[in-house]
């Protein structure tokens, strides 16, 4: 019997993850920042999700992050009032091809997965208060970058 721990892979690797402060947005890059260019986006609540020409998902943005994640976004490992700090990582399930992107080490015991209206394959899992615990994409192999060739790279 297999385990299944061995049907998990880690994160494509070039994904990259950015916090602006100013702006108060949280970043999902799943190709290099320098390979980031986007033929249009979609937007609907705090959700910005970026595409390329053929329609994969290159970013994925959350808008108002403190105010919208499950987690706090400080400079410290410590719990801030009730909100964990950000713990994130990743997770593919290779068999289902989704990938799953936590945002904290310890998802609570009650959570809802919510669709992302226009976005069929993309979903929140969020706790009582809709705070992001993770994000699920499935169909992950079809609808995320997995980089770009030199050759795509010199067409943008």
């Amino acid at each position: 019997m297999l385990t299944s721990i061995s049907f998990f892979r880690s994160l494509w690797i070039d994904t990259s993850y950015e916090y602006y402060e100013d702006a108060n947005i949280f970043s999902i890059f799943f190709t290099k920042q320098s390979d980031s260019f986007c033929f249009y986006c979609e937007h609907i609540e705090n959700i910005l999700i970026s595409y390329v020409l053929d329609q994969k998902i290159i970013t994925i943005e959350i808008l108002e992050a403190l105010d919208c994640l499950h987690c706090h976004l400080f400079d410290t490992k410590e719990a801030k009032g009730n909100q964990p700090p950000l713990r994130l990582y990743a997770i593919y399930h290779e068999g289902l091809d989704e990938l799953r992107i936590y945002f904290v080490d310890t998802v609570p015991s009650k959570t809802t997965l919510r669709e992302i209206e226009w976005e069929e394959d993309i979903f929140l899992q969020e706790d009582d208060n809709k705070k992001i615990v993770a994000l699920l994409v499935r169909n992950a192999g079809n609808r995320i970058v997995r980089g770009f060739s030199e050759e795509e790279r010199n067409n943008f």
